[in-house]
């Protein structure tokens, strides 16, 4: 399963950095410059934060469910599949009814309503989309899965591109083209998506059973309380900003800017967990060790997340003011301050999947409800104080929070002994970069600053680190299934 894992999670990375980085950067970087920060941040940003918040009713859990329960279990997949068509439909509907009263009973009006609601259409074909990859997943078609999570926005570059620069009136590019392109790419996915799962639907039959559903609605709520509690701790304050300052838009945009950076490193932390779970529980099924698997995904991201982290810190200011035309340097103390928490975000993705996949949603419920009530808690205390900066600061404080709390629960209920050497590899990590960082001005004067040469010379200073403390996987370790200990 390692050597499954590590070609797999090679050809997700690969294409993620083939399309996502050109999408965020190129396509969403620009729709937000064309439209500036108020506009991009109180008319979307915060908006889609806020319809997050009740996806709990439109997935209600069945992804995960699905990704954990279709993986030990492969033949229930045709049963199974049209009472959950039918039963995120219903979900759907109850969904947008609830987006649309939260919206006017959180003080949304006028425009706002329409965009609400385009943002949700979109949020539930994105539910059915990952509720189809999470089955393609399940039964063992990875690199296909990999394929599809690139998909939409590849989409979206071709319909954006042609809108953004193809058309002569790009200055009239308004947020509802930009929500319409994501709605065509999404649909156009899906559709690729059935392609792929129908041959592996022989013998579906359409026909409904309420004992069926009303099992899958109680066997899915815990997985439902762990989407609701994870999307409050990590989207509550784009809707919190917007709402409790003055400048609440711009406030959101900049916030928004900073996060989308922080965002797109986390797909790739997702994309591991998403690779991981259905393997995790196949592993589970079988009684096949797990420990390998586990340390060897926790090295590859724990290092690649402080490598990302120290080369981000670095160069924040300087990403901030090439990004965005209306760039300041308190865009770049943003930028910093949310992404010192990236690692311990990414290592908490691996962390929840596997605790997922061994079943202990209970447990896992327990610690994002203590990190949801934390996060909204500090948003209240430090916005007022510190804008954006303070809801950064409660990212940063809330992640650390849920890695530890995530590896509290891994060893005790998953793997029942401490991984002494992998915790103190990850800890000597962490510190080397710290200090690097901290001497940053010592070899700033010794190359003048040479933007190159800095880059260069961290990005070696990263890989030897990494090789040293055996985070980097030998391709003859992996010629061959290894055997835990």
């Amino acid at each position: 399963m390692k050597k499954a894992f590590t070609l797999n999670i090679a050809l997700v990375i690969l294409l993620n950095l083939l399309i996502k980085p050109f999408y965020i950067f190129g396509v969403d970087r620009t729709v937000q410059n064309v439209l500036g920060p108020d506009v991009y941040g109180g008319y979307y940003a915060a908006l889609l934060s806020f319809v997050y918040l009740f996806q709990i009713i439109n997935d209600f859990g069945i992804q995960n469910y699905t990704a954990q329960h279709i993986s030990k279990h492969p033949k229930l997949l045709a049963k199974y599949f049209p009472q959950f068509l039918t039963l995120k439909g219903v979900l759907a509907l109850f969904y947008l009814v609830a987006v649309t009263i939260g919206g006017i009973a959180f003080g949304f009006r006028g425009v706002l309503i329409p965009i609400i609601l385009m943002l949700a259409f979109n949020q539930i074909i994105i539910s059915y989309l990952f509720y189809l990859r999470a089955n393609i997943a399940a039964i063992g078609r990875y690199r296909t899965d990999s394929i599809l999570s690139v998909l939409d926005k590849a989409w979206m570059i071709l319909i954006c591109g042609i809108c953004l620069w193809g058309l002569p009136h790009r200055i009239h590019f308004t947020i509802y083209w930009f929500i319409g392109a994501q709605t065509a790419s999404l649909l156009l996915t899906v559709l690729v998506a059935l392609f792929v799962l129908w041959p592996h639907l022989r013998g579906l039959k359409f026909r409904i059973s309420k004992p069926t559903l009303m099992v899958i609605l109680k066997q899915s709520l815990p997985y439902a309380l762990v989407l609701f509690l994870s999307t409050i701790y990590t989207r509550m304050d784009s809707v919190m900003i917007k709402r409790m300052l003055p400048d609440g838009d711009y406030q959101a945009g900049v916030y928004a800017a900073a996060f989308r950076l922080l965002e797109t490193a986390n797909m790739f932390a997702y994309l591991f967990a998403a690779l991981l779970l259905p393997m995790f529980a196949r592993m589970f099924r079988e009684r096949k060790p797990i420990r390998g698997l586990f340390e060897l995904s926790v090295g590859i991201l724990w290092s690649g997340g402080i490598g990302l982290t120290l080369m981000v810190m670095l160069f924040r200011q300087e990403i901030m003011t090439l990004l965005y035309t209306h760039a300041t340097p308190y865009w770049g103390q943003l930028l910093g301050m949310l992404m010192l928490g990236f690692a311990a975000s990414a290592i908490s993705y691996i962390l929840g999947a596997l605790l997922l996949a061994k079943g202990e949603v209970r447990r896992v419920n327990y610690l994002y409800l203590t990190g949801a009530l934390l996060n909204v808690a500090l948003n209240l205390w430090w916005i007022p104080q510190w804008k954006a900066y303070g809801a950064a600061r409660a990212t940063f404080l809330t992640q650390i929070l849920m890695m530890t709390g995530g590896f509290y629960l891994v060893i005790r209920y998953v793997l029942r002994e401490v991984p002494g050497r992998l915790i103190l590899r990850m800890l000597l990590m962490a510190l080397l970069a710290m200090g690097w960082y901290w001497s940053k001005d010592f070899w700033y004067e010794m190359v003048d600053y040479n933007l190159y040469i800095t880059l260069g010379a961290t990005a070696l200073f990263l890989l030897l680190v990494a090789a040293i403390l055996g985070f980097i996987p030998r391709v003859r370790d992996l010629r061959e299934e290894e055997e835990e200990e």
